[in-house]
C-alpha cells in the first residue's frame, strides 16, 4: 500500500519555495521515495536520503530509487542513532 494518497507530497515544492530533502525512514529498498518522486515530479530536484538497518539496506544494493539519486544512511530508528554492523 503507496503512502502517496495520504499527504500531498507534491505541494511540498511549492510550500517551501527552499531545497528539499525527501528522508525515508526505515526505508527498506525505497520503493516509498520512489512511489513518491514517481507520482510527484515537482519533487525531481529533491535530494533523497533512505535510512534503514545497514543489512536492510546493504550499501544501496537492490535499490528501487536509482542509486545515482540518493544517499543511503545506516540508522536504526528504534534507538535513534547510526546503525552498527
Amino acid at each position: 500500500m503507496s503512502v502517496v494518497p495520504t499527504f500531498p507530497f507534491g505541494s511540498l515544492a511549492v510550500v517551501t519555495g527552499a531545497p528539499l530533502c525527501l528522508v525515508d525512514v526505515g526505508s527498506g529498498r525505497g520503493h516509498t521515495a520512489n512511489d513518491i518522486l514517481t507520482a510527484c515530479p515537482k519533487l525531481k530536484d529533491a535530494a533523497v536520503v533512505l535510512q534503514d538497518l545497514t543489512r536492510v539496506i546493504q550499501n544501496g544494493q537492490g535499490l528501487e530509487v536509482d542509486p545515482g539519486r540518493v544517499k543511503v544512511q545506516p540508522y536504526d530508528f528504534l534507538l535513534g542513532r547510526a546503525a552498527s554492523a
